[in-house]
């Protein structure tokens, strides 16, 4: 018959692995519940969402502002299409540089006067704008000093009109246009930025 198996325990060894081990894990509670440790974490993401949303959120809102811009100024070109309208005379007329160190620009420009009841007013306006001086050239004869031009009067105030509002519907357009670009551009980066850092 074999010899029984004797298995020698010492309490003393036991005792001690079971106290380094509930000690470890009291260590990683302490760590985990620490109010400090949290608060730097919440920092760290805090300034992470914020460089995360920075550049793409001054882009958007660029963006924003120019498209709300050149809102305001189609509507503004569509009430002066409404204005009524009376007769004007061309006091002068000449071909003007508003070139910048960019672009070049040339624009017809135009000195008007016309009447509303036993009023008189004055007022000038810029015709199409070409990019170079001969096409202005030949525009300018058909709006000869003492020639008869139709003038768009706001309703409101006589003294304000307008002979076109191309250039107020241009400004509108640009308007749009480069905010559209500038929130595209906006989200791109928001897009990007948000799937690099997942």
């Amino acid at each position: 018959m074999p010899a029984p198996l004797v298995v020698a325990w010492r309490p003393g060894e036991a005792a001690g692995f079971m106290s380094i081990d509930n000690s470890d894990r009291e260590t990683s509670d302490q760590d985990s519940s620490d109010p400090g440790n949290s608060f730097a974490a919440a920092q760290k993401r805090r300034r992470a969402l914020m460089l995360l949303l920075a550049a793409p959120g001054i882009m958007i809102c660029i963006g924003l502002g120019g498209a709300g811009y050149g809102t305001m100024k189609l509507s503004e070109a569509d009430r002066e299409a409404h204005w009524p309208t009376t007769d004007g005379i061309i006091s002068y007329s000449y071909v003007g540089d508003r070139s910048t160190s960019k672009v070049k620009s040339y624009a017809v420009l135009i000195d008007y006067s016309y009447k509303v009841g036993d009023a008189s007013y004055h007022g000038n306006n810029v015709l199409d704008s070409f990019g170079k001086t001969e096409s202005a050239d030949k525009l300018l004869p058909s709006y000869p000093s003492g020639g008869k031009v139709k003038v768009y009067v706001n309703p409101e105030d006589p003294s304000l009109s307008r002979l076109t509002n191309a250039d107020t519907r241009a400004v509108g357009w640009t308007g749009q246009i480069v905010g559209g670009i500038f929130i595209v551009i906006g989200l791109i980066q928001l897009a990007i930025n948000w799937f690099r850092d997942r």
